[in-house]
């Protein structure tokens, strides 16, 4: 059926991370909490944790990648301590 538009559902499941990291209450609740916990266990004491967040969510840089990765320590560390 020639006349129906073909639609790309490639990424239909895909969260921008970066844009929900500066955008999303709830993404922002849940990295500001993973940044506390990575500093309760002390998990992480060679990064500058409050840098990496705050430039990212100014704007200043991309550190996305970087805020899953330490999400999922967060979250492993929460639940294995």
């Amino acid at each position: 059926m020639p006349w129906l538009p073909i639609r790309s559902r490639l990424a239909d499941n895909y969260i921008d991370f970066q844009w929900a990291f500066r955008k999303r209450d709830d993404y922002i609740s849940v990295i500001e909490k993973a940044i506390e916990v990575l500093k309760q266990h002390e998990a992480v004491p060679w990064l500058d944790l409050d840098t990496i967040w705050r430039e990212h969510y100014r704007g200043k840089r991309d550190h996305a990648q970087a805020l899953q990765v330490l999400l999922g320590l967060a979250v492993n560390l929460e639940v294995h301590g």
